[in-house]
């Protein structure tokens, strides 16, 4: 039961809270023509272009950024060995006295601020509202939430994710650089190290000459030891075990090199996921205000032997994801 499958229509109130309740992972929904709609219109419109199809002005002129990632909307250009990869556009929608209203308020394209129509931010809400009515357990009312809307592109290969945070750690200033690096360090911490207050100190002896040796040492035994940390042949860690922070992170795609992978019985295993296929899996706020478990997953590339030759279509490596905060 680790990945339950619901129809649509079998999505009803509290049915994913029970199911979460009972043990399962993750739960894949198979959508009806109206999500399939949905995707359309969000992904493969051609009169909206997104980040990966524009110059860095037009995505700097887009962006809503905070320093912490979970917090940043607009469009984001993210690399962090270990943790993030990817190009996307963000956006949520709240609502209030029956009107939608979209955080930030639109995208400029071509020097004109487009603005999704209300159509749009409706059906994104009534996803959401019908997956989070699912995930509220029968005898609780339903909490506050605001909706997510992002649309992520990973890279074609390895070479070309190493080469895009190589570009961004590079364009920082010499303290930026060293920050850059501590991190990258950080996010390689195993056992032990990974504890919080341990992984900065894990971090700084990375770097230093005298240090560094005994500390990588003692990480890779810790890292041999560790399913958590395990990566088959071929394998290259895009984004770490983690926990989303959100309630439930709802997930279609295209997925061609990359693979989200749920850790069920002591191991990991991959989500079938698919454009005609949605994803969903619950977060801390689903564990903190539903009591409901939080999934633990993450996000890998595998090298093709030949890698396709679609490789820098539109929707090549991209995620469609809804969730709520």
């Amino acid at each position: 039961m680790a990945i339950i499958e619901f129809a649509w229509n079998e999505l009803k109130p509290g049915v994913l809270a029970d199911a979460f309740t009972q043990g399962a992972v993750a739960a894949m929904i198979a959508p009806d023509d109206t999500f399939r709609d949905l995707w359309d219109r969000l992904m493969a419109d051609q009169r909206e272009k997104l980040p990966w199809e524009v110059t860095l002005a037009e995505i700097a002129h887009n962006h809503h950024g905070s320093g912490e990632i979970t917090d940043s909307l607009g469009d984001v250009i993210y690399f962090r060995p270990s943790l993030h990869g990817h190009i996307a556009r963000k956006f949520e929608i709240t609502q209030g006295s029956g009107q939608f209203a979209m955080r930030p308020g639109g995208f400029v394209q071509d020097g004109i601020l487009v603005t999704p129509s209300v159509e749009l931010l409706a059906d994104c809400w009534a996803l959401v509202a019908r997956i989070m009515a699912a995930m509220t357990p029968d005898d609780m009312a339903p909490p506050f939430w605001r909706v997510s809307v992002q649309r992520l592109k990973y890279q074609c290969s390895v070479a070309a994710l190493d080469g895009l945070t190589a570009l961004v750690g590079n364009s920082l200033g010499r303290w930026g650089q060293l920050g850059f690096a501590i991190d990258a360090a950080r996010a390689r911490a195993m056992g032990p190290f990974s504890a919080k207050g341990l992984c900065d100190v894990f971090g700084l002896m990375s770097l230093l000459p005298l240090a560094s040796w005994p500390a990588k040492w003692a990480n890779a035994r810790f890292a041999d030891r560790s399913r958590v940390n395990r990566l088959e042949a071929g394998e290259h860690l895009i984004e770490k075990p983690h926990y989303d922070t959100r309630y439930f992170s709802a997930i279609s795609g295209s997925r061609d090199t990359i693979c989200t992978q749920v850790f069920v019985d002591g191991g990991w295993v991959n989500l079938p996921i698919a454009r005609d296929s949605l994803a969903i899996i619950p977060g801390k706020l689903a564990r903190r205000e539903l009591g409901l478990p939080a999934t633990m997953h993450r996000v890998i590339h595998r090298e093709p032997t030949d890698p396709p030759f679609w490789q820098n279509a539109r929707d090549f490596n991209t995620t469609l994801l809804f969730g709520a905060k």
